[in-house]
C-alpha cells in the first residue's frame, strides 16, 4: 500500500495526511486512497539482534557507524483501513 516513495506527511484536522508515488492507478479515474487507523498497523523491531558496529580511523581523522536492524509491519485490523476511490486524471498535465 504505502511502502516507498513517500514524499511528506502533513497533520491536518486530527488526520496524518501522507502523501506516495506508488498509488494504485495514479492518474487514472480510479486512484485508490487509503486510510488507516493508527491501531490497524503493527510494528516491531527485533532490538534484540541488532549490530552496531562503531570505529575511529586516527590517520584519516574519521569517524564511523553502522547499524542494522530488522523491522517487520503487519495488518491488525482489516476494519481499520479504509479504500476510497478517487478520481485523479483532472490532475495529470495534458
Amino acid at each position: 500500500m504505502l511502502g516507498g516513495g513517500i514524499k511528506r506527511v502533513w497533520r491536518a484536522v486530527g488526520w496524518n495526511w501522507i502523501v506516495s508515488t506508488r498509488l494504485t492507478g495514479k492518474g487514472t479515474s480510479s486512484e485508490k486512497c487509503y486510510f488507516l487507523h493508527k491501531n490497524a498497523m503493527g510494528h516491531a523491531a527485533n532490538s534484540k539482534e541488532m549490530e552496531v558496529d562503531v570505529g575511529y580511523e586516527r590517520k584519516q581523522k574519521n569517524s564511523w557507524t553502522n547499524a542494522s536492524l530488522y523491522h517487520g509491519a503487519k495488518l491488525l485490523q482489516n476494519s481499520g483501513i479504509v479504500q476510497v476511490l478517487h478520481d485523479g486524471s483532472r490532475y495529470v498535465a495534458s
